[in-house]
């Protein structure tokens, strides 16, 4: 016994001798900037998916662990942040957004969660003085589903401000545009009446239009110079805007910018001002012009890295093959529930969009399909399974009704797929029974049965379409709940989501589908130094409490760039 007792008091002086050498020389080879410890970080990281302790050095993570092995990276310059609890999560990487529409929104006319049309008649009004310089009134995220009628508005609710200038306002799921007769009046002076039938101009059945565009024909107000003239956003308003994304914990995003936005992106980048990793799609009309040669030349243009890090890469080419839901044009394999014998469309040949895959594919760069039927979501499928290639992952946006056979073909076809929980919740008592009928519903966002098939599940929020906030975003995939439930009851609770996989799902999977993985994405030895603290300990288990936890900080290559403090 008594030699046993000495063997293993020999061995603890080996291990302390030992330690205090490789602490020496730690600490003599790397004297880091940042020491965080007393935390609570979730690093994304399956090997190592807790820690206490974060060191940061030159922007790059040295170190995740427990804080006795961290204080070996202690120097004399080394500043030390003691959390006392509280969380640290990656930094969050947005799968879908729309900068460029966002900061539209900051100079528009925003309608969100609005329930009424007189109570839009009165944001507009109310909005006039923003426009004094400008030709167009412009602005969006009206919800028709949100009135008591359930209705779209009409012509006659934009004339009766009598405001004379042209009006258009997107709606909540950027696939319909209100307008007034004036600006319907610049479309005719533009185009021939049949041409506006055919893109999706709205009319009544008295052939008087009705104030509403959907789809294609939103693009021929886009088309219009005076229009786009007065959506024209500063350097500034990005800036204002990007400022307003960092706040919300997220330095990476998969976006859909058009190319003003991606010039003062890039100058944003060459003046080191941009704080946020922008992996950007182009939306082209690919039946007007070649879209992969558009897209290498913008990439070409745009693409900046500096000598450390990348800012700004060209990504993938986005494609729309059906509507929405809410104003029944997402393309469904059987007829709406609430409408007799419609299906929605779908608004590309599959023989169409098959060439373009064919073509990005070819070129190695991925396709994104904004499909959200149950049949835009199979031929899309069917698309890629035909015209496309294996080693180039393609992705889906939205998928919000998927056929239960369709769901294993995501993996074997190398399908990401691309989901935002806040649309999921967001119609929880509202339209989606309406819409597909109890017999549907449980193919409706499906979240969980993604990850049960091993589909690559990216999360994001679609902004300005709905929420920004990861954690509004992350609290909708766990919890389920809806707005317009008073309950708090879950919907379809086998499709919640646990809080690593959603954590995962906007961090780490974005990164690996977009091949940018090796750098960013999770919180591991080698990374970027892209981080987030909340301003406490996150309770994943509450749901009022989770949303409760704001961000406190947001450090990007290592350096703080929001602060809730200032």
């Amino acid at each position: 016994m008594k030699l046993r007792s000495l063997k293993l008091s020999f061995d603890r002086i080996v291990l302390i001798i030992t330690v205090c050498l490789s602490a020496n020389t730690l600490s003599l080879n790397l004297d880091s900037d940042l020491l965080i410890f007393n935390a609570d970080i979730y690093t994304s990281n399956n090997k190592n998916p807790k820690a206490d302790s974060l060191v940061v050095s030159d922007g790059y993570i040295v170190y995740v662990g427990n804080y006795l092995d961290a204080q070996h990276y202690v120097g004399k310059s080394t500043k030390l942040i003691d959390l006392d609890g509280k969380t640290v999560l990656p930094g969050f990487i947005d799968s879908h957004t729309h900068l460029s529409m966002g900061a539209r929104l900051v100079k528009g006319i925003d309608l969100y969660k609005m329930n009424s049309i007189s109570d839009w008649q009165n944001t507009i009004l109310e909005n006039i003085p923003k426009f004094k310089d400008s030709q167009w009134l412009f602005g969006a995220r009206w919800d028709h589903t949100l009135t008591s009628n359930g209705e779209l508005p009409t012509v006659s609710d934009l004339d009766e401000l009598k405001i004379d200038k042209p009006i258009a306002l997107r709606d909540i799921d950027g696939h319909s545009m209100w307008i007034n007769t004036k600006a319907y009046k610049r479309l005719v002076n533009e185009y021939p009446v049949e041409k506006l039938q055919s893109e999706g101009v709205i009319y009544n059945e008295d052939g008087t239009f009705s104030g509403i565009l959907k789809e294609r024909a939103m693009e021929l107000v886009d088309e219009l110079d005076d229009y786009q003239n007065s959506l024209a956003v500063s350097n500034k308003d990005i800036q204002r805007t990007l400022s307003f994304i960092n706040s919300m914990g997220i330095t990476g995003m998969h976006d859909m910018p058009d190319e003003q936005t991606l010039r003062d992106l890039k100058r944003l980048a060459k003046e080191n001002k941009l704080y946020s990793r922008i992996l950007f799609g182009s939306i082209i009309d690919c039946r007007e012009s070649d879209c992969v040669e558009e897209h290498l030349r913008r990439g070409s243009l745009y693409r900046h890295s500096n000598i450390y890090e990348f800012l700004l890469s060209p990504y993938f080419i986005k494609l729309f093959i059906d509507g929405v839901l809410s104003t029944h044009t997402a393309a469904m394999q059987e007829e709406y529930s609430d409408k007799d014998n419609h299906f929605g469309e779908l608004l590309y040949l599959p023989s169409e969009i098959g060439e373009i895959v064919k073509r990005s594919n070819d070129a190695g760069i991925p396709v994104a399909v904004h499909a959200i039927g149950d049949a835009a979501v199979k031929v899309t499928l069917d698309v890629f399974e035909k015209y496309g290639s294996r080693e180039v992952t393609n992705r889906i946006e939205h998928a919000e009704i998927i056929d239960e056979r369709d769901l294993v073909r995501f993996k074997k076809l190398n399908v990401a797929l691309s989901m935002h929980p806040n649309h999921g919740t967001g119609v929880i008592g509202k339209y989606i029974s309406e819409r597909i009928g109890a017999k549907r519903e449980k193919n409706a966002y499906v979240w969980n049965s993604a990850i049960k098939e091993d589909a690559q599940l990216m999360l994001g929020s679609d902004w300005p379409t709905a929420p920004l906030s990861p954690m509004i975003q992350i609290a909708d995939a766990i919890f389920r709940v809806g707005p317009f439930e008073t309950d708090d009851q879950p919907w379809y609770p086998n499709q919640k989501l646990s809080f690593y996989n959603a954590l995962v799902a906007y961090t780490l999977t974005p990164a690996k589908v977009s091949g940018v993985d090796k750098y960013i994405g999770s919180l591991e030895k080698g990374k970027y130094a892209d981080f987030v603290i909340l301003n406490k300990k996150l309770n994943t288990l509450d749901r009022k409490e989770f949303l409760a936890t704001n961000v406190m900080s947001t450090f990007f290559f290592g350096k703080e760039i929001y602060s809730a403090n200032n």
